[in-house]
């Protein structure tokens, strides 16, 4: 079904000097967080985040635009380089279209979004066999955009009940 979208809060950085606000958060007329769940987000101390195996899903232009993708396995390598404050690099394969991905992953058992990806560096058309800092890919921290979107979804997660259906019972009953 289509649905209307409403940005309700988002980065902007074309006055600032970082690519650390490129990002959007859009509010749809007709919304199915009740009914499938909502990945959740969690802040993590930068330590814990070096080097962390995540999870990329989104619609990349390169496929078709029926399917959502996953990559199952890639790494934050890199955090607040110069002129990227709050974002990561990252060497998942990330390709036109994949803006705002998140990039997630499943410690606890259900995904969890530590990052959005923004960018891409001089981009490849072949597969790098390792990670290379000039053609990294770049993420967004979710720890730059949650003080900026918690109050909102905090608001749409009450209106939902507070509970994400996504979850497994005993995650639902530890967070209670």
């Amino acid at each position: 079904k289509r649905t209307r979208a409403v940005p309700v809060a988002w980065g902007d950085f074309a006055d600032d000097k970082t690519q650390s606000e490129d990002w959007a958060l859009v509010k749809l007329d007709v919304c199915v967080g009740k009914r499938i769940g909502w990945l959740e987000t969690e802040v993590r101390e930068t330590g814990k985040l070096y080097n962390k195996e995540v999870a990329m899903a989104g619609y990349p232009a390169d496929k078709k635009i029926t399917d959502l993708w996953l990559q199952a396995s890639c790494r934050l390598v890199e955090y607040n380089q110069k002129n990227y404050e709050g974002t990561f690099f990252h060497d998942c394969a990330s390709r036109p279209g994949s803006s705002g991905s998140p990039l997630f992953d499943l410690e606890d058992g259900y995904p969890v979004v530590l990052a959005l990806n923004s960018a891409g560096l001089n981009a490849e058309h072949t597969i790098l066999k390792s990670y290379a800092r000039d053609h990294a890919n770049v993420a967004i921290d979710i720890r730059t955009i949650l003080p900026k979107i918690q109050g909102i979804l905090s608001d749409d997660k009450r209106s939902f009940g507070g509970k994400n259906p996504s979850l497994p019972p005993e995650v639902l009953e530890d967070m209670d």
